[in-house]
């Protein structure tokens, strides 16, 4: 994480977003055997009023990417080897928490995507895998999931000994 000298209020938003907001996972992957996952709209649209309230906004910055096509062989569920197209792409992004007032306060991540598939146009969503996982570090870079949580799809996240903001300043 890369935190401005100037940073102060994007620390506030910060620290008000880790302690008090709650993220729903709605995306779902039926393949692996299941498993929830945060969309990137599970993760922007409960910040949008703490946003609001600190002035603040998120960047997202495409600093690489890099698509890689070529033919390989698999195995098919018939058990008959096959040639299929895969396409390997990547991305390299930084998300930014920044203030609207004072663009030399930030805090920033650098996060990567990396998507594999038969499909070439499906490929390209390293760049959206890039930007979940940015999210997810800015925001609950010391969070866990409560594992006692009665609902599958809200999951809390606290902050383990998170010092108080105003000792931050001092």
């Amino acid at each position: 994480m890369n935190i401005s000298s100037a940073a102060k209020e994007t620390l506030l938003c910060l620290f008000d977003i880790q302690q008090n907001c709650q993220f729903a996972m709605t995306g779902y992957n039926k393949q692996g055997g299941g498993y929830r996952y945060y969309l990137v709209k599970d993760l922007l649209t409960p910040v949008l009023p703490f946003l609001k309230s600190h002035r603040c906004i998120i960047i997202h910055s495409i600093l690489d990417t890099d698509n890689d096509m070529r033919y390989e062989s698999v195995k098919g569920s018939d058990g008959v080897e096959k040639t299929r197209l895969h396409t390997y792409s990547v991305c390299n992004m930084t998300t930014r928490l920044q203030s609207v007032d004072n663009p030399e306060d930030y805090v920033e991540v650098v996060s990567y995507g990396v998507k594999v598939d038969q499909v070439s146009d499906k490929a390209l969503g390293a760049d959206t895998i890039a930007r979940r996982y940015g999210l997810i570090k800015l925001f609950l870079p010391e969070g866990e999931f409560d594992p006692d949580s009665d609902n599958d799809d809200v999951r809390r996240f606290s902050v383990k000994a998170a010092p108080s903001v105003d000792s931050l300043f001092d």
